[in-house]
């Protein structure tokens, strides 16, 4: 197990943090293994790092008085105006969001929404493996991406027919300009997205105006996302 420190306005020293531990045995009597934490701030340093199994963390918030002296855990006076003991019981992965950043991402257009929204917008849908997830202003496919994560089959409509085809890589181009004019011109298209991290395509992706709903056939799709 691993107890973390953090502190919100202030700074917490080794005596303080000694201080933390010694008390922390005494309100959580949890015995564990030895095992070397390799992390920082309870996340790894690297993809082999070790990670204690049981996490504590210790915060404490000074509100960031101005001149007074900050004094820790077990004072009666000083700045730290609040302190909570807590074990984590889950993580946010927010090493997906590393992973599926956009600045890795192969294709992007300029309404390419970010990974973190993107996988917010697809938790918000419910999106789970086996339902079918349509987006009807798909662009470059983000928030497909994020719903074929989560296990979903999904669809994807565009009335910009350019962003839907793909591009052309021509490295003297700006982005906005590579659009292909023609299919035989395409080089790189939203489908690349789901290759690039091994998730399985849409079942299609179409042109349509949603002004005029493509689709007519009630309840076709478990969530619509956008």
């Amino acid at each position: 197990f691993r107890i973390n420190m953090f502190s919100y306005g202030g700074k917490i020293d080794s005596a303080a943090s000694k201080a933390v531990i010694e008390r922390a045995f005494d309100i959580v009597p949890f015995k564990g293994h030895v095992q070397l934490d390799k992390t920082k701030k309870g996340v790894k340093i690297n993809a082999s790092a070790s990670r204690a199994d049981h996490q504590f963390w210790y915060f404490e918030d000074t509100r960031c008085v101005p001149g007074e002296k900050v004094l820790h855990f077990g004072s009666m006076t000083g700045a730290v105006k609040g302190a909570w003991f807590c074990r984590e019981v889950s993580l946010g992965g927010r090493d997906v969001l590393t992973a599926y950043d956009l600045k890795q991402r192969e294709y992007l257009c300029s309404t390419s929404m970010t990974a973190e929204n993107s996988f917010l917008v697809a938790n918000f849908a419910h999106a789970s493996p086996g339902k079918l997830v349509f987006d009807p202003f798909c662009g470059s496919a983000s928030l497909l991406v994020s719903a074929a994560k989560f296990g979903c089959h999904t669809m994807g409509g565009d009335i910009d027919l350019r962003v839907i085809r793909g591009k052309e890589k021509d490295k003297d181009m700006p982005s906005h300009c590579r659009f292909a004019r023609t299919v035989d011109t395409v080089d790189i298209t939203p489908l690349n997205n789901f290759r690039q991290y091994g998730l399985p395509e849409p079942l299609d992706i179409v042109r349509c105006d949603n002004a005029r709903p493509t689709f007519r056939f009630g309840s076709l799709f478990d969530a619509i996302i956008c």
